[in-house]
């Protein structure tokens, strides 16, 4: 028993049809996904906007200032001034101890040299 010709070329159509049906399908759910995502990315981006203008209004420079004069005598703070800050030379270094400035990074080093066998 022979099959008739036109069910030889109705298989190839049926069998296309079936696969143009499966991509639709998969790319209508690859695009919901992409919107999906979209409005995540919109809303972080929204989120970050929002995060960084309260970081820069809590860190402003008369904002500090006027909580460290309202504040100033309840957590004992003292002022920054340059008798703050001391010299590299004043820190205890061991013996065996050399300071390089670090043209690149623009740091100061200590390193320490030891010999063997101590």
């Amino acid at each position: 028993m022979r099959a008739p010709p036109f069910l030889l070329l109705l298989m190839p159509v049926i069998l296309s049809v079936y696969w143009a049906y499966h991509e639709h399908y998969a790319t209508k759910v690859s695009i919901e996904k992409v919107n999906e995502l979209e409005a995540q990315i919109g809303h972080a981006r929204n989120t970050l906007h929002w995060l960084n203008i309260e970081w820069n209004t809590l860190n402003s420079p008369e904002r500090i200032m006027d909580l460290t004069d309202k504040y100033f005598d309840k957590l004992q703070l003292v002022k920054v001034t340059e008798a703050n800050y001391g010299n590299v030379e004043s820190i205890p270094l061991l013996d065996n101890t050399k300071i390089i400035f670090d043209v690149n990074s623009q740091l100061l080093l200590a390193t320490q040299t030891r010999e063997f066998g101590q």
